[in-house]
């Protein structure tokens, strides 16, 4: 009979048809920086495709404190990323001021027609500078007892935030 034969065979990707963001939504705490975010390019096949020239990927973000920077230390000015050419994937980082679930998108200029990707980015206050006393001001009589207190651990731009765990605050009177 016969005897087998085979062959290798190197399949190449075809050209960058999408790109995906390749790491999860980010939650992250107002001031603080996101871990590291990253676009991958791909075919139409769903395979991994390499940059045949720089691609300029513009960022932007719903959030009205939303910044972009290629480190994760200041300054976060950057607008854009570059994808090289021959790689496949490009990172940045985010940093926030704005508390709330915001969403940021990645597209390419010019315009190579791949559809833009947008992720959720979730954006949590985390400092508490501040605490308040919530009940109005009370009238007592002498050797009477007030109402309840009602004592509030603030954020510096003044809203509520609790605390993470059971925390001793000291009361004083200047009577």
């Amino acid at each position: 009979g016969w005897t087998d034969a085979s062959q290798d065979e190197i399949v190449n990707p075809a050209p960058i048809a999408k790109m995906a963001f390749i790491t999860a939504a980010q939650n992250i705490g107002e001031y603080l920086v996101s871990g590291i975010i990253t676009v991958r390019t791909y075919d139409e096949f769903d395979n991994i495709s390499n940059a045949t020239e720089d691609v300029q990927l513009n960022l932007t973000t719903t959030s009205p404190a939303g910044a972009f920077g290629e480190a994760n230390t200041a300054p976060f000015e950057s607008t854009s990323v570059t994808l090289s050419v021959n790689t496949n994937s490009v990172s940045f980082y985010y940093y926030d001021e704005e508390i709330g679930d915001w969403s940021i998108t990645a597209s390419e200029s010019p315009s190579r027609d791949w559809a833009d990707i947008s992720q959720a980015v979730s954006v949590y206050p985390w400092i508490i500078s501040t605490i308040a006393i919530t009940t109005a001001e009370q009238q007592i009589q002498a050797g009477g007892v007030s109402g309840a207190i009602t004592i509030q651990t603030r954020h510096k731009k003044g809203f509520a935030l609790a605390v993470s765990q059971n925390t001793a605050i000291s009361v004083a009177t200047t009577s």
